[in-house]
């Protein structure tokens, strides 16, 4: 893919001169070549940027965030497509840290494959964190950089929850995590949703 572009780049691999992206609820979102409309948890109010939860979360309620555009580098995305990513990467990670009771959030992009991007498809990482969930806490970056979103995909029969957790500490490497079915990606996705009106978070505290 280039790394240069002109006017607006299409889910269809093509370029226009307006930004036309209006995906809805109704379309189908893939990140990169995958199918991944039922893991998505969060739309952006104008539809271009969506929150998706992991086959292998690293952490609980490790999710991305992705322009449904599959641009591949940064440097690629226009710059107020850029704004809504990462308004979008404040909103997801503002509920996250309230809805799984974090402490902090690592946010991380690994721009391009020597940068450790397995998918050729923008994206941002979303990780709720707490005190001593590494017992070195720079090591989550190695684990983002084993991450692999197709490995251990398949037609979603994997029996684990993706992620162990011992006294608040340690996590298994990407290898030993089990995928976690369609069924519990799926029900992760609804309960988040449930949290977002239009692409903001609306925080229990705030709802009628």
């Amino acid at each position: 893919m280039s790394s240069h572009h002109t006017g607006t780049h299409s889910n269809t691999g093509t370029h226009s001169n307006t930004d036309t992206n209006t995906n809805t609820s109704n379309d189908t979102v893939r990140f990169s070549s995958f199918d991944v409309t039922s893991q998505v948890f969060y739309r952006s109010s104008c539809g271009q940027i969506v929150g998706l939860v992991n086959l292998k979360p690293i952490v609980p309620g490790h999710v991305l965030v992705i322009p449904t555009v599959p641009y591949h580098r940064l440097k690629e995305v226009p710059p107020h497509l850029v704004g809504l990513l990462f308004t979008a990467v404040q909103q997801v990670a503002t509920a996250l840290e309230d809805v799984f009771g974090a402490e902090a959030v690592t946010i991380s992009v690994q721009d391009g494959q020597a940068a450790g991007q397995t998918v050729a498809h923008l994206h941002v990482h979303v990780l709720p964190r707490r005190t001593g969930d590494f017992v070195e806490n720079d090591r989550v970056y190695e684990h983002l950089e084993a991450w692999g979103f197709d490995r251990g995909r398949g037609d979603g029969d994997g029996d684990g929850d993706g992620v162990k957790t011992e006294d608040g500490r340690g996590v298994d490497a990407d290898e030993v995590r089990k995928p976690r079915t369609r069924a519990q990606m799926e029900s992760e996705a609804r309960y988040l949703a449930a949290f977002f009106a239009d692409g903001v978070y609306v925080a229990p505290r705030d709802r009628d």
